[in-house]
């Protein structure tokens, strides 16, 4: 299955990690467009992430691994102050 821009989660898991590494690139350009959680099964996947995301001003959260799998959710500098700035 391939994930369309427009999704708020991209599950990752048992996917090999050719394709895994693929659309997390692509899906760092997705969350410049609107929030998006990443789901994986890959620890290399995170590794890439957080660094990419910084490159182009992303804030990205990474939940604490569990069941051997990372959840991180990718979100624009600007929508994460909006919403700290509410509470």
């Amino acid at each position: 299955m391939t994930p369309t821009p427009d999704a708020e989660l991209l599950d990752l898991r048992g996917q090999p990690s050719a394709d895994q590494m693929r659309q997390a690139q692509v899906a760092v350009e997705w969350a410049e467009e609107g929030p998006l959680t990443v789901i994986t099964d890959l620890e290399v996947v995170p590794k890439y992430l957080i660094p990419a995301a910084a490159e182009r001003g992303l804030h990205c959260r990474l939940e604490p691994p569990g069941d051997g799998e990372w959840r991180l959710t990718l979100t624009q500098q600007d929508i994460l102050m909006h919403e700290e700035g509410e509470a």
